[in-house]
């Protein structure tokens, strides 16, 4: 076996191997309802900071917590006062988001980052430690 031929085995076992460690699920709801966006970080790292985006919101975000407080400077209005870390102190790698009264536009892809100790806060730029679909939709009749 080449070397470049072992290289490029070794870049696709990684991809598969991120891609099969990231965390992915679906979610439905109904209005009104509370629902928490499941997501655990694989070790028990301090975390220095995290975010929850959904896809479709640009540049704005739906959770940012940093420097142990919330960062409601780039927060989509519509998430002020609705979202918050499931546990703040993130013990066992938990960074869950729950998302109270949920609306039919809170329908989309969330996203969750973290930047942990030993890396630097532009790593939140990185691809996502979990990827959640959230559907919320009015019970049939």
């Amino acid at each position: 076996m080449s070397a470049s031929s072992w290289f490029i085995g070794w870049i696709l076992l990684s991809e598969a191997f991120f891609c099969w460690s990231e965390y992915r699920r679906n979610i439905s709801a109904e209005p009104g309802q509370s629902v928490t966006l499941p997501c655990q970080h694989p070790d028990n790292y301090t975390f220095i900071a995290v975010e929850w985006s959904r896809t479709d919101l640009g540049d704005k975000y739906v959770l940012l917590y940093r420097d142990r407080q919330m960062d409601k400077s780039y927060q989509e209005l519509a998430f002020s006062d609705r979202v918050d870390l499931q546990d703040r102190l993130m013990e066992d790698g938990g960074v869950s988001l729950v998302l109270q009264d949920v609306r039919t536009y809170d329908t989309g892809t969330y996203e969750c980052r973290v930047v942990h100790s030993g890396l630097s806060e532009a790593k939140l730029n990185n691809g996502p430690i979990c990827t959640i679909h959230l559907d919320v939709a009015p019970p049939p009749p």
